[in-house]
Formats: structure tokens, C-alpha cells, sequence
């Protein structure tokens, strides 16, 4: 699943449920058989779909698979270290208020999206339930979060919505605007709320070779040519970071070499995108904090530090 806690792919919300029921069955003695997982589903779950989840989470090195005589059904598994550190992380998040109220309004605009586009109009919100975007974390949002949810979305124009039974939004359908963020901003509304009060923002760049005219990065940006950007000492210093990523706590590792492989990518673009390498770079500190390592910090910091002045804050 990704870092916004919510999917639209049920197979990645299969493989958080199976993970979490692993971990919940064989916190005694018992060690059951994943029959019992696909017993247990609400609606009949096929072998290859099952497969499918123990598959990657095995190769993922959360689970580890007992073979059994009668295939994969009678077989067992358990969770490994890194699974139960990675499970753990994911249960943490799920109490965060912000970012479960923030998840479910960008899941909700994008699942209204996809019933437009199924010919489905103006769908019970409550039915998101029955939809991998209904969760957070593998967690299923309350009733008051749907809410919630409806309320603010219709009062910022993203949806038009009628209410019912004690419930100020009972049904909706997507709005206009609410398309034009899941379509310009990949259902971000945090980005599309950052790009209407900016308006036109100002971001000094700077480059390895001289450019002529205009660079647009972002949207509704502007960007002032500055020659100096020194890509080679940038890449010294992710490198250096990366070494360091064996101190990041697993749940976050991939995330954070991810965060390292967009701030290469862009460092060695003809066109680099400062703003991206910014963000990058803040999602990396934010990440190091956790991990309470000095070393990590130090290389975090030399490196955010370095973005922050070729950005011209510094």
C-alpha cells in the first residue's frame, strides 16, 4: 500500500488483511492454516487470488510460508521481524486523526471518480465500505469520518451531494473541480489546495549548463535561470545517505529509498525539478527523526541543507 494509508487495488488490500490476520492468529500457540483466512472472508476468495497475497508477501519478507501436504490451503505461515515492524508502523498510523481525515477525503473524490466513470450516479457514500478505498491502513473508516468526509468536500465545490436520515451528505456525485484534482493532481488535495494559494510562485533554480528561456516546473510556477546547480556534489551527498539507510526503521525503508531515487533522477535531469527535490528532501528529514541515529541525521542534514541553499533559501 502506499504512504497515503489508502488503494483502489484490492489485491494490496488483500496482503495488509492476510498480513494482519497472520499476525492476530498466531500470537498464541496455534498456528492456523490460511484456509481458515479464506474461509473467513465475507465473499468467496479463489485460490489464485490467495496465492497471489502469500506470494508477495513472502517475497516482500514480511511472512515466512509452512508448507502443508495439501498445498498452499492446508499450509501456514507466520510473520517475521520486518513484517511485524512494518504491521506495527501501519496500526500506529491508523489512530492519526490527520492523517486518516486526510486520506479519507482523497480516497472518497477518487472513488466518486470511478463510480461516474462505472455509470454509477450519485452512490450512497456508505457504500465506499465495500471498496479498497473505504480503509485507511487496512482499517475501515467510521460512519462519522464519511461523514465527515462529504461534508467537506461538497463545501469546497468537489462534490455536489443530497443529505437523508440524520446525515448532512447521504449521496453525492463528483463535481468538475473534484475531477481536475484526481485527473492534474493525482487526487491530491494538498497539492491542489498548495496551487491555489500560491497562485504564481517564484523558485530560484540553479543549473550545471546554461539554459536559454524559461524553465516551467510544477504548476502555475515561474522560474528564474541561475547557472551553478552542482549536480555532482548533490549525488555525493545522496549516496552518502544511502549508506546510511540501513538505520532506517524497515517499515519506512522504502519509502525513504524511494524519496533518494526521486532527488537522483531529478539531480540528473538537464531540467531539474528543484521543487520535487525540496519536497523530497523534507520527506527524508522527516523520516531520519525517527530513526533517533546520529549518523543518519548528520548525512540527512548535510543533504537537505545543500537542497535548501541551491534552492536559494540558504
Amino acid at each position: 500500500m502506499n504512504d497515503r494509508g489508502w488503494t483502489s487495488r484490492r489485491d494490496e488490500a488483500l496482503q495488509l488483511a492476510l498480513l494482519d490476520w497472520i499476525y492476530e492468529s498466531t500470537r498464541g500457540a496455534a498456528i492456523p492454516r490460511l484456509s481458515a483466512f479464506a474461509d473467513a472472508q465475507p465473499e468467496p476468495l479463489d485460490s489464485d487470488a490467495l496465492e497471489a497475497a502469500v506470494a508477495a508477501l513472502e517475497s516482500s519478507g514480511l511472512i515466512r510460508v509452512n508448507g502443508g501436504l495439501g498445498g498452499l490451503r492446508s499450509s501456514s505461515a507466520q510473520v517475521t521481524e520486518r513484517g511485524i515492524t512494518v504491521l506495527r508502523a501501519r496500526r500506529d498510523r491508523r489512530s492519526n486523526a490527520k492523517a486518516r481525515a486526510v486520506a479519507a477525503r482523497e480516497a472518497l473524490l477518487d472513488w466518486l471518480y470511478q463510480q461516474k466513470r462505472e455509470g454509477v450516479h450519485s452512490p450512497i457514500l456508505e457504500r465506499i465500505k465495500e471498496d479498497p478505498r473505504g480503509h485507511f491502513e487496512g482499517d475501515p473508516f467510521t460512519d462519522q469520518e464519511i461523514s465527515d468526509t462529504g461534508e467537506h468536500l461538497k463545501a469546497r465545490g468537489l462534490i455536489k451531494g443530497s443529505g437523508g436520515w440524520g446525515a448532512p451528505v447521504l449521496s453525492a456525485a463528483i463535481e468538475p473541480l473534484g475531477e481536475e484534482v484526481v485527473e492534474n493532481f493525482d487526487g491530491s488535495l494538498t497539492a491542489w489546495a498548495s496551487a491555489q494559494r500560491g497562485g504564481v510562485e517564484q523558485f530560484v533554480t540553479r543549473f550545471n549548463a546554461p539554459v536559454s528561456g524559461q524553465v516551467g516546473i510544477g504548476t502555475n510556477v515561474t522560474q528564474t535561470q541561475n547557472q551553478g546547480f552542482d549536480a555532482g556534489t548533490l549525488l555525493a551527498l545522496v549516496q552518502d545517505v544511502r549508506e546510511s539507510a540501513g538505520d532506517v526503521p524497515a517499515a519506512e525503508q522504502a519509502y525513504f529509498l524511494t524519496y533518494l531515487d526521486v532527488i537522483q533522477a531529478e539531480a540528473t535531469n538537464p531540467e531539474p525539478n528543484i521543487a520535487v527535490i525540496e519536497s523530497s528532501g523534507g520527506r527524508l528529514k522527516g523520516i531520519a527523526s525517527k530513526a533517533g541515529n546520529a549518523g543518519l541525521s548528520a548525512s540527512v542534514g548535510a543533504l537537505v541543507q545543500f537542497i535548501a541553499r541551491a534552492a536559494g533559501a540558504g
